[in-house]
This record gives C-alpha cells, structure tokens and sequence, in this order.
C-alpha cells in the first residue's frame, strides 16, 4: 500500500505468524513487540513466507494501540501497535504522532525514529 508521503520501503519475506498492515514488524518479518527495536511497519499483511513491504524511514500510516496526542512519543505493545509510553517507561521510542489517536485501531500519521 503506498502511502503518498515520503519514506524508504523495503520488502521482506514474513516470518512466523506473518504481519498486519500498519503495525510494527522486526527485521525477521515478524511482528514487533513490547521493548523491541523494529525496522519500520507493515504496508500490507502477509502469512507466513509471503513477502511485504516495509516502511523504514520517514512518515507512516500506523495502528494505534490507545490514545496518543500529536508530536506524542511512540512505543510498541504486544501486538505490533503504537502506543503512547506509561511515565516510567524504558522501552524504544520508535516514532512520533503527526496526527492524534483517540482509540484503540485508529489509524495515524507517524515519522518513524530509526532503531
């Protein structure tokens, strides 16, 4: 899926579980999870052993996992999502909001920060 906004893709080959379209993936092909350092998120959902393309750099659409305000700090839940960091956080900051999520499977705007 291209997204009409600037950004480096790469196609991968999913592996175990596959990928969803806009959520986090790993360099490995699988989807990203809680702490994890992804290469960029998913422009299509792929089974296993199917190939996807990957957004790396610049801006993508991403499911959010929860509420996050525009310009808001990004960090993976276990499902491969976005999700704004608790306070006490240590896990990757992985993108910033450029457009704001109110629930849970809302699709956004993001600049991803490589890992």
């Amino acid at each position: 899926m291209s997204i009409g906004y600037p950004a480096s893709h790469y196609t991968l080959t999913a592996g175990s579980g596959g990928v969803t379209i806009n959520r986090f993936a790993l360099a490995n092909g699988t989807l990203a999870g809680v702490g994890s350092h992804p290469v960029g998120i998913a422009a299509a959902t792929a089974a296993s052993g199917a190939t996807f393309t990957l957004a790396a750099l610049g801006c993508a659409l991403m499911e959010a996992g929860g509420a996050i305000a525009v310009g808001g700090a990004i960090e993976v839940d276990a499902s491969g999502r976005g999700i704004a960091p608790a306070g006490n956080s240590t896990n990757p900051v992985v993108a910033r909001a450029l457009t704001a999520a109110t629930n849970q499977g809302d699709l956004i705007l993001v600049n991803l920060i490589p890992n």
